[in-house]
């Protein structure tokens, strides 16, 4: 028995896990979800990182781009220096089952060009005598509009005998890519047959409302001026602290107060 019951509050972190999508590398995954969201966001060419959108009226990266449209008028946003254009992403949960190897320290492996590599490039650890197996793992599939329109159209394409829609996430489809970053290429060949009924638990899910780097206008325009996102959110931090210290010396000082002339109450 513990001389103090000392109650535990730290919260376990889930660091969410995105589906990495690499040319010769097919990815064999469910999708989890009935239906994808849709969120905008910019991607900030000097800090590399992306943001969510605060929508056109508040977004200071929108109405930057007003301001640059309205200066250059004939340009297309693409000529114009300075124009951070939004980016409409969606993002669906997703049971990856691609076969991998896993190492003895528990990095994966992907077969490349349809041959697993006799070794991990990173740790030299061996791989030849692991045998593979699905990853299984709950991740999250985002990216634009390109990818999710074939997805739209094998959702549409693959029915029952009555011509209803089978859904995306009774059967597994494979994502292929050729190329690389803005030249990538990629396509999704569904497999109506491996449609085995899978359970996942709802807590192994991620929860996408909550997924995205959200800032306030002032946290972007600092982010633009080149404060690292470290930085600000390091700030944020601190600002938390000193609120909720101003909060408790706020309630602390009412309390003393009202205890104070409670000793006068008759």
């Amino acid at each position: 028995m513990s001389f103090a019951d000392i109650p535990d509050t730290t919260t376990e972190y889930k660091r969410t896990e995105y589906v990495k999508i690499t040319a010769g590398v097919p990815l064999k995954v469910r999708i989890l979800d009935k239906k994808a969201i849709h969120v905008t966001k910019h991607y900030i060419p000097s800090q590399r990182i992306s943001i969510l959108c605060l929508g056109e009226e508040v977004c200071p990266i929108c109405q930057s781009n007003s301001k640059l449209m309205r200066e250059n008028p004939g340009l297309q946003p693409r000529q114009i220096k300075g124009f951070i254009p939004r980016q409409n992403r969606y993002m669906v949960n997703v049971l990856n089952r691609t076969m991998v190897k896993l190492t003895p320290s528990e990095n994966v492996v992907y077969a490349s060009s349809g041959a697993f590599p006799s070794h991990h490039a990173d740790t030299g650890e061996l791989l030849l005598e692991i045998e593979a197996q699905p990853l299984n793992h709950v991740q999250v599939l985002e990216r634009g509009p390109t990818l999710f329109a074939q997805l739209n159209s094998i959702n549409d394409a693959v029915t029952d005998e009555a011509g209803n829609p089978l859904g995306l996430d009774k059967f597994d489809v494979t994502i292929t890519a050729t190329g690389s970053g803005r030249r990538m290429t990629t396509n999704i060949i569904p497999h109506p047959d491996q449609n085995e009924e899978l359970t996942v638990p709802d807590e192994d899910r991620y929860t996408l409302e909550t997924l995205g780097i959200q800032l306030t206008p002032d946290e972007i325009l600092s982010l633009l001026r080149g404060v690292s996102l470290r930085d600000i959110f390091e700030t944020r931090r601190v600002g938390e602290e000193i609120e909720t210290l101003t909060d408790t010396e706020g309630k602390v000082s009412e309390d003393v107060k009202e205890n104070i002339e409670s000793l006068f109450d008759n």
